[in-house]
């Protein structure tokens, strides 16, 4: 259980931002959580990094993205080179970032047709996702 008095000054960080209040929507919620977990209404990350996971999706058979299927690999090589507007982000501000191919090339089923995955497939991506989390 938060103390009151955290909480009070993670609301007061929150609400003294230039910015209409709550209007971050579940950011601020993740935010606060990840507060309440350090015990600061101000903690600081000693490491950040992201993890932009890759995977094509069998519903662009659909006609419903504006790029076919081949950009992700194109995209993924990009931000395995270093070049991608994420890269240059990352790298301003210290943040390490890691490309994870969950399905490039052999990503999931068109869901208008078929099971995108099935449940063990869906299980294995979660689980690799807690692993890298972890």
């Amino acid at each position: 259980m938060v103390s009151e008095k955290l909480q009070v000054a993670i609301d007061a960080r929150w609400n003294s931002r230039t910015k209409p209040l709550g209007s971050l929507g579940r950011l601020e919620d993740l935010a606060g959580e990840f507060c309440t977990i350090r015990g600061e209404a101000l903690p600081q990350c000693e490491r950040l990094g992201v993890y932009i996971f890759a995977a094509d999706h069998g519903i662009v058979e659909e006609g419903v993205s504006l790029y076919p299927q081949a950009v992700t690999a194109q995209m993924v090589a990009n931000f395995k080179a270093g070049g991608a507007a994420a890269n240059v982000l990352a790298r301003a501000h210290g943040i390490e970032l890691d490309i994870v191919d969950a399905g490039v090339g052999a990503g999931t089923k068109n869901f208008a047709r078929f099971e995108a995955m099935t449940v063990e497939e869906c299980a294995a991506q979660i689980e690799a996702g807690r692993e890298l989390a972890g």
